[in-house]
């Protein structure tokens, strides 16, 4: 039966190890399984009605020392691109999530030192790190990185019954309005449009969707003057 086994690797060179730690070198799969009958009949012979025996066939090869090296180095190249790839999906998770400053910077320092152990590991075991993380990998960590730095120190918007209480109206002719272009997208304010004016002047007018966006995005201020609406509460950031 035991010769009939498709294992993975050649029954050559083997060697019997027996429980008390000595080993015998075996000729082949013949000399193996009268090793395992030789068990097996002890255990009759003992008297033992249940026999139960359980063979394992453990493969052991020698490498040389420059290739186990190379073995060794390439396994932790690639510990340390998964623990690369998980710091960046953990980044992407809480860029979406957090609104808190103090948050943000406790998860920052958290980010900064997990980045530092992963290149020490990488300098310690001779890793290049453009090498293993890849050029696109190192851009797009740089990216998600800035981008979560932009989200953090973003100001807090305007609040929701300020932008609601703005006024908003079609543009007519009589409309006293700064420029025809709107600051914001530097696109033209024709009669007709929809705008949104701001409560700092009469003529402080941008397109509605604009401006909506500005208060949301960059801040609770106009973006001509300064002139500042009410902030929104700590905590809450929606889209209005």
């Amino acid at each position: 039966m035991i010769s009939r086994i498709n294992f993975p690797f050649e029954l050559d060179r083997l060697i019997w190890n027996h429980r008390f730690n000595t080993i015998k070198q075996l000729t082949g799969v013949d000399d193996m399984i009268s090793q395992i009958l030789e068990v097996i009949n002890g255990m009759v012979v003992s008297g033992r009605k249940n026999v139960g025996l359980l063979v394992t066939v453990d493969q052991q090869y020698t490498l040389p020392h420059e290739e186990y090296e190379a073995k060794v180095r390439a396994r932790k190249e690639r510990e340390l691109i998964d623990d690369f790839m998980n710091l960046t999906a953990t980044l992407r998770r809480e860029m979406d999530r957090v609104q808190d400053q103090q948050e943000a910077r406790r998860i920052l320092r958290a980010y900064d030192e997990q980045l530092r152990r992963i290149e020490d590991e990488m300098r310690a075991n001779n890793i290049s790190r453009e090498r293993t993380m890849g050029n696109a990998r190192l851009l797009e960590l740089e990216a998600i990185r800035e981008s979560f730095d932009q989200a953090v120190t973003r100001p807090r918007p305007a609040s929701r019954a300020s932008v609601e209480a703005l006024e908003k109206f079609v543009l007519g002719d009589g409309d006293a309005c700064l420029s025809s272009i709107c600051v914001i997208c530097m696109e033209e304010m024709s009669t007709g449009c929809e705008v949104t004016r701001m409560p700092c002047s009469i003529s402080h007018m941008f397109h509605g969707d604009c401006i909506i966006e500005w208060l949301n995005r960059w801040g609770h201020t106009c973006p001509l003057c300064k002139f500042k609406l009410p902030k929104e509460r700590r905590n809450v950031r929606k889209k209005y």
